[in-house]
């Protein structure tokens, strides 16, 4: 008995581990139709909801620079939030969402006006 459940376990970290692997994470969102490698469409916010609050559309490294701007710019020394959650039951996903930066940033509710205004900085 104590043999089939460790045989068991094995094969369960097994499957995650290949599962996690990025060509094979990648193969697996495509055949499912998971678009989440496509997307960059993030929103990230600091502060209350008149703070900076801006989408992705650039990627990650995008809203990092323009966060550290904004601070700069206003004085401020907030934190950046980022306001989606993962999808943990998508296994695949799993090494992405313990591994890449923007997951490691707190989690807050997306502001209420997000879908309406965006509140970055722009280089000019």
């Amino acid at each position: 008995m104590k043999r089939k459940i460790f045989v068991s376990l094995i094969l369960m970290i097994s499957a995650v581990g290949i599962l996690n692997i990025p060509d094979v994470s990648l193969a697996i969102m495509i055949m499912t139709n998971d678009r989440e490698y496509k997307q960059s469409n993030y929103h990230y916010s600091s502060g209350p909801a008149d703070e900076f609050s801006v989408w992705s559309r650039k990627g990650y490294e995008d809203v990092v620079v323009q966060f550290e701007r904004y601070k700069k710019q206003e004085n401020n020394t907030g934190i950046l939030y980022r306001n989606f959650k993962p999808d943990w039951w998508k296994i695949w996903r799993w090494f992405f969402y313990l591994s890449e930066s923007r997951y490691q940033l707190p989690y807050r509710e997306i502001p209420g006006d997000a879908y309406r205004v965006s509140r970055g900085v722009e280089d000019h």
